[in-house]
């Protein structure tokens, strides 16, 4: 079993930065396997990948910690056949010092190209391997999912690229809307007949004429402009192919569903050993961020992916991980109760932030506000909490507002001790044993009273009876 994992922590955090923060400009040029000298990474740090200006005396930094989700996981075996089942096992391992909850595991498997210079691979699928995952503060829990291999899967070196989330929305563990940021992998052999088929061919991808690098910089978009996309589809096999196309576009990444904002599909004839254009339009950039999966499909169940990014310097904010410290909660614990939040783009616009935390009976256990400017680089706030008795559910919601008091954004979980299998549940089962045994001896006390109760009244009859029976005798005599 390979297990690998990808990126250094500082390396990792660096580019993740660069990601987040700068989205909106060509500041995300790293390749799979490049590196930086400590000269030029301490440049960089210096210059553009600090957080925001510390308005709110809170450092987002000091709180999120990205890679600190780790998933190590890897294929059972090195080579697999058509049509098995590839069996993935290993563990996650949460490193912060507070638990994590809504917790999944995203992948994407790829096929390794022969002009794969960028490490950017032939995506053949992706999906959510694992959801609702929680992890307590430190702890590595063992984890396993499967896929099965198409029966017409082109043969070849492939590999299983991870990312952990919260939410489908807060990456704790690799970034799910690049090729290059992971947080671990696997790689597998997969024997097949089949040499040939459907792809994509990444290395002719188009946005408004340009090369898009699916390796690099995303393409920055004037605001409402029309986007162009083409996208060249390839056909090596020696007949013609059927193939059904989806496009699906999003806001951010494809992971949440409530951020695909269209889809429509069409199909077309490929010719065997030939290419064609597939074009979509955006018609207006009018959001900071727009991420479209194409996905080709043929009748016999070929897939093949390709994700295409653009970014807009306009208006997008956008939370980034609100959470508390500390949980469960005993009365007097202190917890504190933070968020990061970001706009999506170079923009600096006005906006609110409230995270609220709740119990069981909706009643409000603390409050997050912040008001004011909202910049591309990240910023965060916290609240200290003392708690006034025990807790073992609490409700987290968090919106983000803008200047109009629309909501731009928003976010809402719940930490359970039943998820993390530590209520004083195991307390309460030995109270209510307890109570039971009690409960028996006194019904046990009580039927010994009231059969002494029934008893001693009979035995007093029948020996007043013998009693009077002894004296008639005795006066008779």
């Amino acid at each position: 079993m390979k297990i690998k994992k990808r990126f250094g922590k500082t390396l990792t955090a660096f580019v993740f930065v660069f990601a987040m923060v700068f989205s909106a400009g060509n500041v995300f040029a790293q390749e799979k396997n490049s590196e930086l000298s400590n000269s030029e990474l301490n440049k960089v740090e210096d210059n553009e990948w600090q957080p925001a200006e510390n308005i709110t005396g809170v450092n987002c930094f000091d709180y999120y910690k990205f890679q600190s989700v780790q998933v190590s996981v890897g294929a059972e075996k090195d080579d697999y056949n058509k049509g098995e089942k590839i069996n993935f096992k290993g563990n996650l391992l949460n490193e912060n010092n507070y638990p994590v909850v809504d917790g999944n595991v995203f992948v994407r498997i790829g096929r390794t190209r022969d002009d794969n210079a960028n490490g950017d691979n032939d995506v053949v699928d992706e999906f959510i391997a694992l959801k609702n995952i929680v992890l307590k503060a430190k702890e590595s829990k063992d984890v396993e999912f499967s896929w099965d291999v198409p029966n017409e899967i082109i043969a070849g070196n492939y590999q299983a690229d991870f990312f952990f989330s919260v939410g489908k929305k807060f990456n704790l563990g690799g970034l799910p809307f690049s090729n290059e940021i992971i947080v671990g992998m696997s790689d597998f052999k997969i024997e097949s007949n089949n040499k040939v088929g459907i792809s994509f061919n990444r290395n002719a991808t188009k946005v408004d004429g340009e090369k898009y690098y699916h390796i690099g910089n995303w393409p920055t978009i004037k605001k409402d402009a029309k986007v162009t996309i083409t996208q060249p589809i390839k056909n090596t096999s020696e007949n013609s192919k059927k193939v059904n196309i989806t496009y699906d576009l999003y806001f951010w990444d494809s992971l949440n569903e409530n951020d695909k904002i269209s889809s429509r599909t069409e199909e077309i004839n490929i010719s065997a050993n030939s290419e064609k254009d597939l074009e979509y339009i955006i018609p207006k950039m009018d959001k900071s961020v727009y991420y479209l999966k194409i996905t080709a499909k043929t009748e016999d169940g070929q897939k093949t992916i390709v994700n295409i990014r653009t970014i807009s310097q306009q208006d997008g904010m956008r939370l980034n991980y609100p959470a508390i410290t500390k949980f469960p909660i005993s009365k007097n614990d202190d917890l504190t109760l933070f968020t990061c939040f970001h706009n999506t783009s170079g923009t600096i616009p006005s906006g609110k932030v409230v995270v609220t935390l709740t119990d069981k009976n909706n009643k409000k256990i603390g409050e997050l506000k912040y008001e004011g400017k909202i910049s591309g680089a990240m910023l965060a706030d916290k609240v200290d909490i003392k708690a006034k008795k025990d807790y073992e559910y609490i409700k987290l919601n968090a919106v983000i507002y803008n200047n109009n008091g629309n909501i731009v954004d928003k976010y809402e979980t719940v930490y359970d001790c039943n998820d993390f299998d530590n209520c004083k549940v195991a307390t309460n089962k030995n109270s209510v044993a307890s109570n039971g045994l009690e409960t028996s001896s006194f019904i046990k006390s009580m039927g010994v009273m009231i059969a002494l109760a029934i008893i001693l009244p009979l035995f007093v009859i029948v020996v007043v009876i013998v009693i009077m029976k002894n004296r008639k005798k005795d006066n008779n005599i």
